[in-house]
């Protein structure tokens, strides 16, 4: 690991000099031991702060966990995946016929045809709405 965050807080330190010496607001008047103490409190900071998260990260992982690991369950393709999947290919292949008679109808001479309300856009609506649905039916459902 030392490999890996040694040259990279030289990286995080190259940009934070980088950053302070393209802000205006941050060159002052005052000397370098107060600049060099201000970069090394941000990196400190942001080390500090990655360093949580990978600690976070390595605990969800079960390192250092004294108990056997598990394994994921295995997941399966079930029925009402089969349905929902059917649904989106029976859409799918309706917004495509759609799409289809759409632009079959424009000619582009000698007249355009005039633009009306027309009832095709349905099932892409349905489409486009089916994910957010299945969320809020989720939800729902954990409540």
């Amino acid at each position: 690991m030392t490999a890996q965050l040694v040259p990279q807080l030289v990286r995080r330190g190259q940009a934070v000099r980088s950053t302070y010496a393209a802000c205006t607001a941050a060159s002052g008047t005052r000397d370098a031991r107060h600049a060099q103490v201000r970069m090394s409190d941000v990196l400190v900071a942001w080390a500090m702060e990655d360093s949580l998260e990978r600690a976070d990260a390595m605990r969800a992982r079960g390192w250092g966990s004294t108990e056997a690991r598990t394994t994921y369950r295995s997941v399966e393709f079930r029925g009402r995946d089969a349905a929902m999947l059917s649904c989106v290919v029976v859409f799918l292949l309706a917004n495509a016929f759609l799409a289809y008679v759409a632009c079959s109808q424009w000619r582009f001479y000698p007249t355009m045809p005039q633009l009306v309300v027309w009832w095709g856009y349905v099932p892409y609506a349905v489409q486009v709405l089916l994910p957010a649905a299945l969320e809020l039916m989720g939800r729902s459902r954990w409540r």
